[in-house]
């Protein structure tokens, strides 16, 4: 209901989102993918076998065992790793809350914190 008719939106488990990014980038409109957790993008960068080149880290919020590293992420130690696994698997991974503000890198945000 909130998406306008324009646009398209295709609801995929990891094996199929991965099996269908390379139509996907090919295609001339621009698109995102989300995800739900570090967790999944994981998986999903993967099984992408290398096309996803980059993963912005966003909304993550505040929940018990989390760790505040930026005022909208917060990360428990394994997602720390499942992040560090993503750049691993070569896609450059940053952190940014809205477009007009400087990507923060990786290990700048992991080694962020917050005051309060």
């Amino acid at each position: 209901m909130g998406v306008p008719p324009e646009m398209s939106v295709y609801f995929q488990g990891v094996d199929d989102a991965a099996a269908a990014l390379p139509a996907l980038q090919h295609d001339e409109r621009p698109g995102i993918v989300l995800v739900g957790d570090v967790d999944t993008m994981c998986r999903l960068v993967s099984h992408a076998n290398g096309s996803i080149k980059t993963v912005n880290v966003g909304g993550v919020h505040h929940s018990p065992g989390r760790t505040p590293r930026l005022r909208y992420v917060f990360l428990t130690p394994a997602e720390e790793e499942g992040l560090r696994q993503i750049a691993k698997l070569g896609a450059e991974v940053t952190a940014q809350d809205v477009p007009g503000t400087k990507p923060v890198p990786l290990e700048e945000l992991l080694h962020s914190t917050l005051d309060h």
